[in-house]
C-alpha cells in the first residue's frame, strides 16, 4: 500500500495525517482520468478492507451516488458484499429511494434487503438510540437508528458482518454545497482548497458530536468502515481540479462521481436523480412525524376541532406549544 500504510483502518483523522493536510495542485483537469482515479481509489480501499476483516461486507445503500457507486464498484470486484436499504413505507421519498436501490441492485446482481419496520418496531429502534447516544438530536438519532435497523437485520442474515458507508465523499468533492465563483482563477482555487479543508475539519475529526457514535450503536466500532474517510482520499481530492468536481461553471453538483459510476455499470437514470440527506431520504423524519401524530390523536381523542393525523403541521406545533407551555 506504499505509503497509505491505513487503507484498511475503518476510519483516518486529520490529526493523523503526516504533515496534515497535502498541497492542493489540482492537477487532474480531464474528467475520464479523474473517475477512473476515483474508481481506482474505491477498489483499492474496498479490497484492503475485505481482504483484512476476511468477512461479509454490507453496503448501506441509501440510493444516492456516492453509494451507489460502492455497491458498483464491490460487485465488479466480486467481492462478498450485499446491500441493505433502511425504508419507511409512509414516506414517497423513501418509496423513491427503494425503487432505485432495487434497480441498482438488481443490475449489478447484488442481494438486496430492504429493512421496513412498523411503527412499533421504530419507535423501539427511536428509544434505544435515545437511551445509547444519551441525546433527543434528530440528526443523530435518525442516522442511529437508520445503522441499527440495519445491523439487527443484517446480524439475522450475515452474523458479524461489517458495514460499509459511503459517508465522506461530500466533505472531499463539497457534495450538496453550493459554490460560487468569484473573479479570477487563483482566487477560486483558493476559495475552494479553504471551504475543503474547512468541512473535512469539522468531519474528519475525532470531536465529532457524539465522538463515539458507532461503539455506542454497535457495540464495536470497528464493524464500520467510511469509504472515503482515509488519508488517500484527501490526497486524490487536492489533486481535482474543480472543473472536474464541479463542471465548468461549478453548478453540478456530484459530476465526478455520477460520472465514475457510470463508468462502473450504474444506469445514468439512477445516479442523475436528486437526492435528500439519508435522514430524510429514508423517510426517517417522516416516519417521526407520523408517530407523533399517533400519539397526539390518542392523546387528544375527542378535543380537538382538527384530527391530528392529518391536519397541517404548523397546527401540530401549535398544539405541543401550547400544552408544552400550559405543564411549566
Amino acid at each position: 500500500m506504499g505509503k497509505y500504510r491505513n487503507l484498511a483502518a475503518p476510519e483516518e483523522y486529520i490529526s493523523d495525517f503526516e504533515g496534515g493536510f497535502p498541497d492542493f495542485i489540482f492537477d487532474i483537469e480531464d474528467l475520464d482520468v479523474a473517475s477512473e482515479d476515483v474508481l481506482k481509489y474505491v477498489e483499492m480501499r474496498l479490497m484492503a478492507i475485505a481482504e483484512t476483516v476476511n468477512r461479509p461486507l454490507v453496503i448501506m445503500l441509501s440510493g444516492g451516488v456516492d453509494s451507489l457507486l460502492t455497491l458498483a464498484v464491490a460487485a465488479r470486484l466480486e467481492i462478498d458484499v450485499q446491500a441493505f436499504t433502511f425504508h419507511w413505507k409512509g414516506s414517497d421519498e423513501s418509496d423513491a429511494e427503494v425503487a432505485t436501490a432495487k434497480r441498482a441492485a438488481r443490475t449489478l446482481g447484488v442481494n438486496l434487503h430492504v429493512v421496513a419496520p412498523t411503527q412499533n418496531e421504530y419507535l423501539a429502534l427511536v428509544k434505544s438510540v435515545i437511551v445509547r447516544l444519551e441525546t433527543t438530536e434528530p440528526w443523530e438519532v435518525l442516522a442511529g437508528l437508520i445503522l441499527l435497523g440495519v445491523a439487527e437485520a443484517a446480524d439475522r442474515e450475515l452474523p458479524d458482518s461489517i458495514f460499509i458507508s459511503s459517508a465522506g465523499a461530500d466533505g472531499l468533492f463539497l457534495g450538496g454545497k453550493p459554490f460560487c465563483p468569484r473573479g479570477d482563477e487563483d482566487l477560486n482555487l483558493r476559495s475552494w482548497t479553504r471551504e475543503v479543508r474547512s468541512t473535512l475539519t469539522s468531519n474528519f475529526r475525532r470531536g465529532r458530536f457524539i465522538p463515539d457514535f458507532y461503539e455506542r450503536i454497535l457495540g464495536d466500532e470497528s464493524r464500520h468502515y467510511k469509504i472515503w474517510q482515509t488519508e488517500q482520499a484527501v490526497s486524490l481530492a487536492s489533486r481535482m481540479h474543480p472543473v472536474v468536481v464541479k463542471g465548468k461553471q461549478r453548478d453540478k453538483d456530484k459530476l465526478l462521481l455520477r460520472h465514475a459510476a457510470v463508468k462502473a455499470g450504474v444506469p445514468a437514470m439512477l445516479v442523475n436523480r436528486k437526492k435528500s440527506p439519508m435522514q430524510v431520504s429514508s423517510g426517517g423524519l417522516k416516519a417521526i412525524e407520523d408517530l407523533a401524530r399517533r400519539d397526539l390523536a390518542r392523546e387528544f381523542e375527542g378535543r380537538t376541532y382538527s384530527d391530528p393525523l392529518t391536519e397541517e403541521m404548523p397546527l401540530t406545533v401549535a398544539r405541543l406549544f401550547l400544552e408544552n407551555l400550559e405543564g411549566r
